[in-house]
């Protein structure tokens, strides 16, 4: 089952497609609420890899989390491609 929360950057998600406010989709309450059971949420560099919606709701945690693939424009598609390459070693 996916998470509903913080996802370890060692686990692997199978591909899914749930929107924020869909039924399960992580909520800012929920997220707070991990983010300090891992003793993240005060955290002072934080990087954000995901789509605008799941941004926005990082951004009420962490209002200085980066969000080096939000500014330039792309959509979650070719997020995944661009990460895609890096993890591969095509850029």
């Amino acid at each position: 089952m996916l998470t509903d929360s913080l996802v370890p950057l060692t686990q692997v998600l199978q591909p899914y497609d749930m929107r924020v406010g869909d039924p399960h989709s992580v909520t800012v309450d929920k997220l707070r609420e991990h983010a300090g059971e891992l003793g993240v949420a005060q955290v002072e560099e934080v990087i954000v890899l995901a789509g605008q919606f799941y941004v926005g709701h990082c951004r009420k945690i962490w209002p200085h989390a980066q969000t080096p693939l939000i500014g330039v424009g792309m959509g979650i598609g070719r997020q995944l491609q661009k990460l895609a390459a890096l993890r591969d070693g095509r850029v």
